[in-house]
């Protein structure tokens, strides 16, 4: 009989316990068996010696590439939208600084044109000063036809620019030329 406590064991039996394997190694064909038997329930899936699961569920491949596909894309037009949206702010702000520019320009050319005259006016008229007087309003009248010829160009719908140009005309026609009938003209370009 044996005893029930293992503490009662006598040092031989003691010693003859000690001296047994703890674990049993299971051999090589146990686990093939196991394996098999397992494949042949249906519980373990047949893997190809090349490493490739021809069960592996490739749906979560195809949407794993669509997804990248969709994030790379979407990465794309954002940075273009965004590098567009920069260029476009750029170009209207140097547009804006011309602009600005120009007018200022426009406004100073002006004021020294209105000074030049204003300064010919002043000159006192000698015999030798009437020929660089004649020659100076010559020279203004020309340059006021110009600019309101390049306003026809601005502003082609403004009559105030229309008959400037009107009045001009009729200055530079020679005597005798007039009809004395108005006769409405338009610049096309």
């Amino acid at each position: 009989m044996l005893p029930t406590d293992p503490d009662q064991l006598s040092p031989a039996e003691r010693e003859a316990l000690d001296g047994l394997p703890r674990e049993r190694e299971p051999s090589a064909m146990l686990e093939e068996r196991t394996v098999r038997a397992l494949r042949n329930e249906g519980l373990f899936r047949p893997v190809r010696r090349g490493g490739i699961n021809p069960h592996a569920p490739f749906g979560w491949l195809a949407a794993g590439i669509a997804a990248a596909l969709v994030l790379f894309a979407s990465g794309v037009v954002v940075g273009q939208w965004m590098g567009a949206r920069s260029t476009v702010q750029a170009i209207v702000a140097v547009e804006e600084a011309n602009a600005r520019e120009v007018a200022a320009l426009v406004q100073q050319t002006g004021s020294q044109y209105a000074a030049a005259l204003a300064a010919l006016t002043q000159v006192p008229s000698s015999e030798s000063d009437s020929n660089w007087v004649a020659q100076g309003r010559e020279v203004a009248l020309t340059a006021l036809y110009t600019v309101a010829d390049q306003m026809v160009q601005v502003a082609p719908d403004d009559p105030l620019v229309a008959r400037i140009l009107q009045v001009m005309e009729g200055e530079q026609r020679p005597p005798g030329e007039g009809s004395g009938t108005a006769v409405r003209q338009v610049v096309w370009f």
